[in-house]
């Protein structure tokens, strides 16, 4: 169905509804924010629906989910060097690797990483909003056939430095 968004969100992760804590460190106080899975999930469908409509109407048959974070299959299915996180991950058959024959296939499935979205965001929800927005994105550009490598350059033409 064009323009549908389906979630998947582990039950694992369902029970998580701290929002926010305070620690306190001597005489310091630290306010730490968690955006819970809901909110994730809102967040996601948000930036999905952000995308230009005749963009977003060609995206069917994609599941989008949201896990935790990564396990360890799913990193190695592609190479990520040291010290960097899998934010999202697309696997099914590109638009563009569609032949006559593709019909009755199981959907394809972008995952979000929610904790790796968060660290390299400091947990501020301004940063993940707009982290999560290029993540999105980066994975949709996989769905219409863009290779690792042809979306790096885009993502760099559009923020040179």
């Amino acid at each position: 169905m064009p323009g549908r968004v389906i979630f998947w969100i582990p039950k694992a992760i369902l029970s998580a509804s701290i929002s926010q804590t305070r620690t306190r460190s001597d005489s310091l106080s630290i306010l730490i924010i968690f955006v819970t899975e809901f909110e994730f999930q809102d967040l996601v469908e948000k930036t999905i629906k952000e995308i230009p409509a005749k963009l977003r109407e060609k995206i069917q048959n994609v599941v989008f989910t949201v896990e935790p974070d990564a396990r360890v299959p799913q990193g190695n299915e592609i190479k990520i060097s040291r010290g960097n996180f899998l934010l999202g991950l697309y696997q099914g058959v590109p638009l563009t690797r569609r032949g006559i024959h593709y019909s009755l296939a199981l959907p394809d499935k972008i995952t979000f990483f929610k904790k790796n979205i968060e660290k390299i965001s400091d947990n501020d929800p301004a940063k993940i909003a707009k982290n999560l927005k290029a993540v999105v994105l980066h994975e949709i550009a996989h769905y219409f056939g863009f290779s690792e490598a042809e979306i790096r350059k885009m993502e760099k033409a559009k923020n040179p430095g």
